[in-house]
């Protein structure tokens, strides 16, 4: 019988974790989605996909790397552009920056994410054409709303702008290149190596010899921050 019971209680706890999985990733894949700037762009995005890795896998149950030292290679680099001009790829640059910034982590030009696009754009005339299309909106709208490029206006007037992008109408092409420009940030940054590895300690090819559930007996913890509030929405 206690075995029976044993296994009944096995089968509930991996059903709930699956479950914990489930709605995580559905929540990640719906971040590149989401264009609130205020809600999760920059350091809150990062924050955001940290909370919710943590849902699916938490820190307890992880391997992290053991070398403090260790370095943690960019997606992609380059001295030439393959696809933009030079002028075309330093916006890209501190656009994919802006969108996830360096912190206690680096950022997505740190990243290679820049490069990352840049490579894709020359097997892929739609992706080329369409953040080409893009940056020139974004340098014509700077030029309008600060009369100076958007290379040199000061960092408040860059996130002013991507806030103006984020609130357009999702038929607008400002809104349309914010949404592609997010959602090729994320898609980088977590392919490389400092996003996988260095910010979320993904080390692969783990053996856990259990799954131990949160520790705390009230959840509620897990309503924190910027997914806490997107999950508390989903569950709406």
């Amino acid at each position: 019988m206690n075995d029976r019971k044993k296994v009944l209680e096995e089968k509930a706890e991996s059903s709930r974790r699956l479950e914990d999985r489930r709605r995580a990733l559905k929540q990640i894949g719906a971040l590149s989605g989401l264009c609130a700037l205020d809600l999760l762009c920059g350091s809150e995005l990062k924050a955001a996909v940290i909370d919710l890795v943590e849902i699916s896998h938490p820190k307890q149950a992880r391997l992290q790397p053991t070398t403090a030292e260790m370095e943690y290679r960019p997606l992609a680099t380059g001295t030439v552009p393959k696809s933009f001009t030079r002028g075309d790829l330093d916006l890209l640059g501190d656009l994919v920056e802006l969108i996830i910034p360096t912190t206690d982590t680096p950022g997505a030009r740190a990243a290679g994410v820049h490069w990352y696009i840049d490579a894709v754009a020359e097997v892929n005339t739609q992706v080329r054409q369409r953040f080409s299309e893009g940056l020139a909106w974004l340098r014509e709208r700077s030029q309008q709303h600060f009369d100076k490029p958007f290379g040199v206006v000061t960092e408040s007037q860059r996130v002013e702008l991507l806030t103006h992008m984020s609130r357009l109408p999702a038929t607008d092409p400002g809104k349309k290149f914010f949404e592609l420009a997010k959602q090729w940030t994320l898609d980088g940054y977590y392919k490389s190596q400092i996003g996988l590895l260095q910010e979320l300690g993904w080390v692969g090819h783990e053996y856990l010899p259990s799954f131990p559930g949160c520790p705390h007996p009230d959840p509620s913890h897990r309503r924190k921050g910027a997914a806490g509030r997107l999950l508390q929405e989903q569950d709406a």
